[in-house]
């Protein structure tokens, strides 16, 4: 796994076409389990958890409450569990000034 990867609203959601983040149930910095619910989310056919594809470190929200997206749009950020705080800060700063792809968590 890389340092980080990004979590997505996934495609497996049927006909689903947009998803909102009801409320963030896992907080930044939260090291989290595959499967774990990270965010309740709702859509016109579904209320369903967002969860965890992988185990890691929820390093970053990327979105709001309250945040309408398309599926397949990028939502949180997740650190590998074996990452180190310098190697995710490393990570994080490349991100933020942009022209960095990030592999989809779980996939």
């Amino acid at each position: 796994m890389e340092v980080l990867s990004q979590i997505v609203i996934p495609y497996s959601w049927g006909s689903v076409e947009n998803a909102e983040i009801v409320a963030w149930t896992v907080e930044e910095g939260a090291t989290v389990a595959e499967g774990d619910a990270l965010a309740e989310v709702t859509t016109d056919k579904v209320d369903t958890d967002l969860e965890a594809p992988a185990a890691g470190r929820l390093v970053r929200r990327l979105v709001d409450v309250g945040t309408e997206m398309q599926v397949g749009t990028p939502v949180a950020l997740l650190a590998a569990p074996d990452a180190s705080d310098d190697d995710v800060a490393k990570a994080l700063e490349a991100f933020d000034a942009g022209g960095v792809e990030l592999p989809t968590a779980g996939g």
